[in-house]
């Protein structure tokens, strides 16, 4: 059984960073803070990455939903405008839905494999073809 539920990573990290007496408020580069912090135990650990999961999670759903809208991509990264790619916004040229996203990905990577017939698909090479799209060429 999978249960829905609104998850907010921001307000995620920042009771964990409360609960571990981490100061966050200013703005500063946290990383090497915390992998120097010696009192950082697994628990903050564990907990931490599970929150950088989701905010890596760009595809999400409302189970059972048959509602397009309930089934969207989020993207983790502000594009040149500072804002983030949010497929419910509905904009010209871009993903609508997660399913359609998903499945224009799996027709790209049968198009890879017919024109790479001898060639492993590793990352690098995947992403050079994505990038370079010289199937529009």
């Amino acid at each position: 059984f999978t249960e829905d539920k609104d998850y907010c990573p921001t307000l995620k990290l920042k009771d964990l960073f409360d609960e571990f007496q981490i100061q966050y408020q200013q703005g500063d580069e946290l990383l090497d803070k915390l992998i120097k912090n010696e009192s950082l135990n697994e628990k903050f650990w564990n907990r931490f990455f599970d929150i950088f999961k989701n905010i890596l999670q760009m595809r999400n759903s409302v189970t059972g939903s048959t509602d397009p809208k309930d089934d969207y991509l989020i993207s983790p990264v502000k594009n040149a405008n500072g804002s983030f790619f949010d497929s419910r916004d509905n904009v010209n040229g871009l993903p609508k839905d997660a399913d359609a996203n998903g499945a224009y990905h799996i027709a790209l990577k049968g198009l890879f494999a017919l024109t790479h017939p001898n060639e492993k698909v590793d990352h690098a090479k995947w992403l050079e073809f994505m990038q370079t799209k010289p199937y529009k060429k």
